[in-house]
């Protein structure tokens, strides 16, 4: 199997003292892992071995995110001009909380759309000053619609007619038929305003990770797969400058009833990307989620092969195989077996169809 701390992409995130040996075809691989992966505009590299041509790319790259960083705030001021008129109040969430909270690492990511969560009360307004203003659902099948909005945490997706860019709207932040119960309520209790932008917040920090680690270790999508565990990374090395932000953190995952995604997520940054997390608070998480040891070499195997780059270099025979198990886990998690057999049936059937 390829181990992921392998790959060139990983050591170049770590800044391992190996770039310092690497010739013209590492550099090559790691750009296009890199760029498969989405990491391209994070990579910043201290040697001066680099080839001219990986500079490059680098720093295109740069220009790029900063590009799409001028977008996404064209599109949330857009977003906020609209809603606020109509007193709909709003939490930016992933990407472009990311940045509009003020992290790090938030200019130099790129963004393919726009997520944002409205209160439940508030879902059908959201929906409808969207649609009269130039945005439009994404799904326009049938069942998909009535499954987005029976089963999921979201509208379908909508995209704006001229700018084609994409707005996932929420209500919460994980599917209500799912295997996790979240009052959502507690994540409005503790939002925090942005700056300048009335009715616009973020999640508090401690959610802010949660919501990250749900979301790649449930919902099954490994598409950016490094790109959101870097993500995480880059949260907790930031917010743990603070004191008391571990204890919060891994009390507020029991509050929230997310503890699993939680330990995935320490476990696996500190696996591949080199995050120091405290012994005591991997000890807690463990306990609380109470995985055996065998269990835990499975998921090893199939999150390790799930997070590699989608790139050439980087798949094999068993990545199929785990990518299946991760589709398969994730719709679990999301609905019972009653309602997910019935589902998976229906989707296979519509696709063949298609």
């Amino acid at each position: 199997m390829i181990k992921l701390a392998g790959t060139h992409l990983i050591q170049a995130l770590t800044g391992s003292r190996l770039l310092d040996d690497w010739d013209e075809v590492d550099w090559t691989i790691m750009i296009r892992q890199a760029r498969r992966a989405n990491l391209i505009s994070r990579i910043q590299v201290d040697t001066t071995d680099a080839p001219t041509k990986a500079l490059m790319h680098l720093s295109n790259a740069t220009i790029v995110a900063n590009a799409n960083t001028r977008s996404v705030k064209t599109e949330v001021d857009d977003i906020h001009r609209l809603l606020q008129v109509n007193n709909v109040p709003f939490i930016l969430l992933k990407g472009a909380a990311y940045l509009y909270a003020n992290l790090d690492f938030g200019k130099k990511r790129v963004y393919s759309d726009v997520d944002i969560m409205v209160r439940q009360s508030d879902i059908n307004k959201a929906e409808g000053l969207f649609i009269t203003n130039g945005w439009m659902t994404t799904k326009l099948n049938a069942y998909d619609q009535q499954y987005y909005r029976d089963r999921m945490h979201e509208l379908p997706p909508l995209r704006h007619i001229k700018r084609q860019s994409t707005l996932d709207v929420h209500h919460t932040i994980v599917p209500p038929t799912s295997a996790y119960e979240l009052d959502v309520d507690k994540l409005w209790g503790s939002c925090q305003p942005v700056d300048n932008m009335e009715g616009v917040s973020v999640l508090s920090p401690v959610d802010m990770v949660l919501h990250s680690a749900v979301h790649l270790f449930s919902d099954g999508d490994f598409e950016n797969g490094i790109r959101d565990l870097s993500d995480i990374t880059c949260m907790l090395e930031q917010f743990s400058a603070e004191n008391g932000f571990w204890q919060a953190l891994v009390a507020r995952s029991s509050e929230l009833g997310l503890a699993m995604p939680l330990f995935y997520a320490l476990r696996y940054a500190s696996f591949f990307l080199q995050l120091s997390v405290p012994s005591d608070v991997m000890s807690e998480c463990r306990a609380v989620v109470e995985c055996g040891q065998l269990k835990l070499v499975v998921m090893d195997a199939i999150f390790e092969a799930g997070l590699l780059p989608k790139h050439e270099s980087c798949t094999n025979s068993f990545s199929a195989i785990a990518m299946f198990a991760l589709f398969i886990r994730s719709h679990y998690l999301r609905m019972p077996l009653h309602q997910l057999v019935p589902h998976l049936l229906r989707k296979t059937f519509q696709k063949e169809q298609e």
